[in-house]
């Protein structure tokens, strides 16, 4: 295959890349202060009218350790000890803070998660080996009753906590009304109709593959 038509199918699939992976990225805080802490978190995400990517979280937590994300659809309620209802996204170090603090970690999520438009799923944060709220724990709020905290794209509904038996187990107890106090950085999907800034956007991708051809035109092999 000549150069010229090689560097042009690698600079129109490019261009369709960029173009089909359009997205607006936005960032949701839910609006709690954290009083307390246990071994984990329950609450749940929609997407409300588009699909959403959820590509990061993050949350109180105190102490260094592993901090796993799990999700399952359909929401966490009567699911918190259901081990095998659940699907493990991430598991990663992270280093937080000390004492009752508001201060947000960023909780890795890996490659992230899709939630289709109209869809609610559920997660759990869970920090290993937790040793109480003021030494290793993930905080939430206890006294301020389950938070909702929306925008035009997302809705975050906390739930319970993850809390009781043993510390090595994320779904072997739960206290019910528990907030999370958080933040969701995701991405809205491309719709299925683009919109006409979207258009404008492949049509730039387009105009630039065009150019790119005509510079290799002009030069030699």
């Amino acid at each position: 295959m000549p150069n010229t038509i090689r560097k042009l199918l690698l600079t129109l699939i490019s261009a369709l890349v960029l173009a089909t992976g359009i997205a607006h990225a936005a960032t949701l805080t839910t609006a709690v202060n954290t009083d307390g802490g246990c071994e984990g978190i329950f609450f749940d995400i929609t997407a409300k009218t588009e699909a959403v990517r959820i590509l990061e979280m993050r949350s109180v937590v105190v102490g260094t350790d592993n901090v796993s994300v799990f999700y399952k659809a359909g929401g966490h309620g009567g699911f918190e000890h259901t081990p095998g209802a659940w699907t493990l996204l991430n598991t990663a170090p992270v280093a937080g803070g000390a004492g009752i603090i508001q201060t947000l970690y960023p909780v890795g999520l890996g490659p992230g998660v899709v939630i289709p438009a109209g869809q609610t799923f559920g997660f759990l944060i869970w920090i290993d080996n937790a040793a109480g709220s003021g030494v290793k724990a993930i905080r939430y709020n206890t006294s301020g009753g389950v938070d909702s905290t929306e925008d035009a794209s997302v809705r975050i509904v906390s739930g319970a906590s993850s809390c009781g038996g043993s510390v090595n187990d994320p779904f072997d107890g739960a206290s019910n009304v528990r907030s999370w106090r958080g933040s969701v950085i995701y991405s809205v999907m491309m719709q299925s109709i683009p919109t006409l800034s979207d258009y404008g956007l492949i049509a730039l991708f387009v105009l630039l593959a065009l150019s790119t051809v005509h510079s290799l035109r002009r030069r030699p092999e």
